[in-house]
């Protein structure tokens, strides 16, 4: 009784062995079956080498006892890496890639820029995770790789963030503060809003909103249950000629928000409504800040 055939991989997912199985009978008569096993298993049950698979005989009415054994050979390594890419900010930031391999295949990490150092991870057998880390950016936006068991793995740092203005260091009447110029997901995105004093008015209404991706303006409203509205409405009522601080918004970024947002702050008659009404209903320069959103 002997068994024969070829294995074959299946875009590294599932394997396949089809061959034939020759039962040679007491009295020298051998019965050959064409195509008799055939089975799909997970690539990774195979290590690169010679494995041994064996089967048992069922002769139709259940299980005989008997076996027989077929050799196989896996000789393809199979790789993969996700994500492929990430974005980071500008400061000092750690990120990570998860490889997947066959089973005993080989790999090794590399760095192709000194801005970015592996951590852990520089080698490993199968499945594992590379660990890096970025050094500060004090530049313009800058674009490195890493090797990956033989993949490309792209990180893309942000430029370095000026530093925000504040009553005493600008002449404008509002200010965004602590806002960064780009967020990699998982960071935390905080905003606060500084109203410095002016001579325009001794008290006028406050209107804050964010411009998103799609261009939709969403108001910032004086209701903590529903903070935000695409309906235009005033954020504060009768503001004081005063230096005051407001709190705009604290989260940390999922994925899927990725875009440019940008916040817009100005000072308006009170009552009146500077999306309907002229340009004259305004009392100050409107303050702008932008920020960008990764999806990653």
């Amino acid at each position: 009784m002997s068994i024969s055939g070829e294995w074959s991989s299946d875009n590294g997912t599932r394997g396949l062995l089809n061959g034939q199985l020759i039962i040679n009978s007491p009295g020298g008569i051998a019965k050959t079956y064409q195509s008799l096993h055939q089975f799909s298993a997970p690539s990774n049950l195979f290590k690169v080498g010679v494995n041994e698979l064996r089967f048992e005989v069922d002769n139709g009415f259940g299980p005989t006892g008997l076996y027989v054994s077929a050799l196989i050979t896996e000789t393809n390594c199979s790789y993969s890496i996700t994500p492929t890419n990430q974005s980071h900010s500008s400061n000092t930031e750690t990120g990570s890639a998860r490889v997947r391999a066959s089973v005993d295949c080989p790999w090794t990490a590399s760095s192709n820029l000194n801005w970015i150092n592996i951590v852990s991870g520089g080698s490993g057998n199968g499945d594992g995770t590379v660990t890096y880390a970025i050094m500060e950016n004090t530049g313009a936006t800058r674009e490195g790789t890493l090797t990956i068991a033989g993949q490309t793995f792209t990180i893309t740092q942000a430029d370095k963030q000026s530093p925000h203005p504040t009553c005493s260091t600008t002449d404008d009447e509002l200010v965004f503060t602590k806002l960064k110029e780009f967020y990699a997901v998982g960071e935390i995105v905080e905003v606060d809003l500084v109203a410095c004093a002016t001579s325009r008015f001794l008290s006028a209404d406050l209107w804050v909103a964010i411009e998103m991706p799609s261009e939709d303006l969403l108001f910032m409203t004086t209701n903590p249950f529903e903070p935000f509205s695409l309906t235009p409405q005033v954020f504060r009522k009768s503001v004081k000629n005063t230096i005051e601080s407001y709190h705009m918004l604290t989260f940390e970024l999922p994925p899927d928000l990725g875009g440019k947002y940008t916040f817009y702050a100005v000072y308006v008659k009170e009552g009146k409504n500077p999306i309907t009404d002229s340009f004259l209903v305004l009392l100050s320069y409107i303050g702008i800040a932008e920020t960008t959103l990764s999806n990653r």
